[in-house]
C-alpha cells in the first residue's frame, strides 16, 4: 500500500471473490477468519473488498460482518487504525480503531484457540476510558453483548485485560475523553461499500 501511495496515489486496490470458508450455519472457523480479514483490510487501507458469496442470514460468518457494521444493532466501527498489541500475538489477533471526534475506541480481538484465554491488549489512543462494553460471537452463541457473568475485563488507561471464550471474535467498544480533533470517516464508508458489494454478490448468484 505504501508503494502505491508513493508511486501512483490515484490507483485503488481491491480484493474480490475472496473466501475463508464459513460455508454453513455453525461454521465458526471461517467466521473468525473473516472477522480477522476485515480487521486486516481496514488496518492496511484496502479500498474495496468482496466476498463470494454473501453469507446467508443466520450464519455465523454474517456475524463477522455485523461485528463491524452494527455490533450493537445500530452502531458501526469508525475511526483511524491505531496500534493494538496482545500478550499472545500467535493466538489472539488484535486490531484497533480510534474515532477522536466521537471519543470512541474499538478493539477487535480474535481467539483462535478452542479453550478460554485471558489476554492483555495495549493500544495507542488519546485520553482515558470513561466506559467500556464488549460484543462478539463464539462457537456456541451468535453476535451479542457480553456481560460480566460471561466475559470479565479490566481497564487500566490504555491497557485492557479480558477473558475470551474459545474460538471467538470480540469487539471491545470503549468511550474515551472528548478530543478536539477531526476524525477520518473512511472506515465507515469502507465497511458500507463492502456490505453493499457482498449483497450484490448474493443477488448475482441467485440470478
Amino acid at each position: 500500500m505504501k508503494i502505491i501511495a508513493q508511486t501512483c496515489p490515484w490507483m485503488k486496490v481491491a480484493l474480490t471473490e475472496s473466501s475463508w470458508g464459513g460455508i454453513g450455519k455453525d461454521q465458526i472457523e471461517g467466521a473468525i477468519c473473516q472477522a480477522e480479514a476485515l480487521g486486516i483490510f481496514a488496518r492496511e487501507g484496502l479500498d474495496y473488498a468482496a466476498r463470494w458469496t454473501a453469507p446467508s442470514s443466520g450464519w455465523k460468518i454474517e456475524d463477522a460482518f455485523k461485528l463491524f457494521t452494527k455490533y450493537d444493532g445500530q452502531n458501526s466501527v469508525t475511526g483511524d487504525s491505531v496500534s493494538a498489541i496482545t500478550s499472545d500475538i500467535d493466538t489472539v489477533g488484535s486490531y484497533a480503531f480510534h474515532d477522536l471526534e466521537r471519543g470512541k475506541l474499538c478493539i477487535l480481538l480474535t481467539n483462535k484457540k478452542e479453550s478460554m484465554i485471558w489476554i492483555n491488549v495495549t493500544t495507542e489512543h488519546v485520553g482515558s476510558f470513561t466506559s467500556i462494553a464488549a460484543f462478539g460471537f463464539d462457537s456456541t452463541t451468535g453476535l451479542h453483548q457480553y456481560n460480566s457473568d460471561s466475559t470479565v475485563w479490566y481497564v487500566n488507561e490504555n491497557e485492557v485485560a479480558i477473558q475470551l471464550q474459545g474460538m471467538s471474535a470480540v469487539m471491545i467498544v470503549g468511550s474515551t475523553e472528548s478530543q478536539n480533533s477531526q476524525s477520518n470517516s473512511g472506515m465507515k464508508e469502507w465497511m458500507s461499500t463492502l456490505w453493499i458489494v457482498c449483497a450484490l454478490c448474493c443477488v448475482l448468484e441467485k440470478v
